[in-house]
């Protein structure tokens, strides 16, 4: 498996003691700076018919307003993404 979260500077400790928990059972895991960032890293990652799954480990409330806009954020970056790939090869399935 592999586990994707964005970080802030704010989170570091954190997002070091999440990497500590889950190194030992997670494959792959990705430090990113923004959700936006996570969506592309999981694209890059994922291979044809997988399934890309927000599962948040920690609140975020430095990043979003709450959950539901955290979620938004996820949706949207998603979208962005699946357009982009619509227009060339290769697009990306978007389902919400």
């Amino acid at each position: 498996g592999m586990d994707l979260f964005p970080s802030t500077h704010f989170q570091i400790s954190v997002a070091e003691k999440i990497i500590e928990s889950f190194s030992p059972v997670v494959d792959v895991i990705v430090e990113t700076q923004s959700m936006s960032e996570a969506v592309k890293v999981a694209h890059n990652l994922a291979n044809k018919k997988d399934y890309v799954l927000l599962s948040p480990a920690c609140a975020s409330l430095d990043m979003f307003k709450n959950y539901m806009h955290r979620g938004d954020v996820f949706k949207q970056d998603v979208h962005d993404l699946h357009n982009l790939h619509s227009k060339g090869k290769g697009a990306v399935g978007v389902t919400s």
